[in-house]
């Protein structure tokens, strides 16, 4: 939700004590799915009717409302749904409206407000916001614990207490409530913000399993390709600092959100098969034969990677890594209480994910950050960049963008895998940060390079989790090839 330029001033000379920002429904606007339709190369006809599907709430009427034959509309949506990856069409307008909406945590509160306004009971609240979310009758049930026959009758009584005819029509209902309670939430941030235009999202419907791949490609395009991995608390977002110091040692960053995470759709299955199998379309689609690979997180996705696609692997640079949890020795503060939780008590992880990202609110997020990293004085330095703490609060809330589904998968999946080793591991470079409150290099570095043998490893003082955005250059220099120092 950025502010436009000449407001923020204002707002920050004290011109001005508020500024008032308000959400058009894409229903109302006479091009209300135009970003959709630009990322998915919608034809006119396809947008037309996509338009008209949030608007009519059916196919038959919104192909009524285009003055075009039932079969001809039925036919656009189609196209449309297969161009963004999407089998459902409660699933499409969810998706559409997201994208139009601006990105937002997967669980603001909205089921008050559906209680409080339509007079919803609390499951039917829970149900409604369910399946708004582009879920079948048979997917809700088993996410709340219910029978289907349940859902479909409380979905029923959903419909005729808020004068609804289809899921279509509440799933746009509750996309409208969800904008605005997010623009609620996240106005009070917004001075330091800069505007989702700026980067070069695309959305890439998988091939040949469901669901859709959201990534950016920064360029340019004869710099060295590098498929940035996130944390598993943040997600595609970087700092525009960090994308221009990265452009200028010749590296081209494409940056992408796992599964799970941002609008990257979750999938079910092996969690790292399908980690690959992304980037693999990701690359396919850019005509890119080779990759390297910056892993802030999601070491175990380089590791298997460099294993099984060899053939597409260049070099990689791996920041603090995470080590066995057997052998990790950071367990004191906030961070060590969440982590002890997921080493320890793998039932407990659903739940802290769904709570983690109720608490998704900028605000909440910045005091965590801050919190998380105050032990560490070059972090804090970092973050005393109003830009870069704003970027880093974008996509931490990225992360919580589908409940925490992401963070789940990786808690499940991840630290008690087993890693193959590589015969060669002098394509790899380790660095670490000095003042890293998350993870010692003791702990971790030894294992790694007893996996990767020949990679190289650094220790970098003056840096700390923030490494990227305080020493970018060692990370371009490491993927030219040349000594760290």
């Amino acid at each position: 939700w950025p502010l436009a330029a000449e407001v923020r001033r204002a707002l920050e000379r004290g011109e001005a004590c508020y500024a008032l920002v308000a959400h058009l429904p894409p229903t109302l606007q006479p091009r209300g799915l135009a970003t959709a339709a630009r990322l998915f190369g919608f034809s006119a006809r396809e947008v037309s009717m996509a338009e008209a599907l949030v608007r009519g709430g059916d196919v038959r009427e919104a192909a009524r409302m285009e003055g075009i034959g039932y079969e001809t509309g039925r036919d656009a949506i189609k196209s449309a749904m297969a161009k963004a990856g999407c089998h459902r069409q409660g699933e499409f307008v969810a998706l559409c409206l997201q994208i139009e909406s601006g990105e937002q945590p997967g669980d603001l509160a909205i089921e008050p407000v559906l209680r409080d306004i339509f007079g919803l009971s609390e499951r039917q609240a829970r149900i409604a916001d369910t399946i708004a979310r582009g879920l079948t009758r048979e997917e809700c049930a088993l996410r709340l614990g219910l029978s289907v026959n349940i859902v479909k009758s409380e979905l029923k009584a959903i419909f005729a207490q808020c004068e609804l005819q289809s899921v279509v029509q509440l799933t746009t209902l509750v996309g409208h409530i969800q904008a605005v309670a997010a623009l609620a939430d996240a106005t009070d941030i917004d001075l330091s913000v800069a505007t989702r235009g700026a980067e070069p999202l695309r959305l890439l419907p998988r091939r040949d399993r469901p669901g859709r791949i959201a990534f950016a490609d920064h360029g340019p395009r004869d710099g060295i390709p590098l498929i940035c991995l996130h944390t598993a608390t943040t997600g595609r977002h970087l700092p525009a600092k960090a994308i221009a110091a990265l452009q200028a040692g010749g590296v081209r960053p494409i940056t992408l959100d796992r599964p799970g995470f941002g609008l990257t759709s979750m999938i079910e299955g092996d969690y790292l098969d399908h980690n690959m199998r992304d980037i693999l379309e990701i690359l396919d689609a850019l005509g890119i034969a080779r990759t390297c690979i910056l892993a802030r997180g999601g070491t175990m996705v380089l590791a298997h990677f460099a294993v099984q696609h060899a053939d597409r692997f260049d070099r990689a640079v791996v920041l603090n890594p995470e080590p066995p949890p057997l052998a990790d020795g950071r367990l004191g503060g906030l961070q060590g209480h969440v982590k002890r939780l997921v080493y320890s008590r793998p039932g407990l992880v659903a739940p802290l994910a769904t709570h983690l990202s109720r608490r998704a609110s900028a605000r909440t997020v910045e005091r965590l950050v801050l919190q998380v990293v105050g032990g560490s004085e070059a972090d804090r330095a970092t973050l005393a960049d109003r830009d870069i703490l704003a970027a880093y609060v974008r996509s931490t809330q990225q992360s919580a963008m589908q409940g925490g589904a992401g963070f789940l998968a990786i808690a499940r999946c991840e630290p008690h895998d087993t890693v193959r080793p590589l015969a060669d591991g002098s394509r790899i470079t380790i660095l670490c940060g000095a003042e890293d409150t998350m993870y010692a290099a003791s702990d971790s570095v030894p294992y790694w390079q007893g996996l990767w043998p020949g990679s190289r490893a650094a220790i970098v003082p003056g840096t700390g989790r923030m490494l990227l955005f305080q020493r970018p250059d060692l990370v371009a220099a490491a993927l030219r090839g040349e000594d760290h120092g």
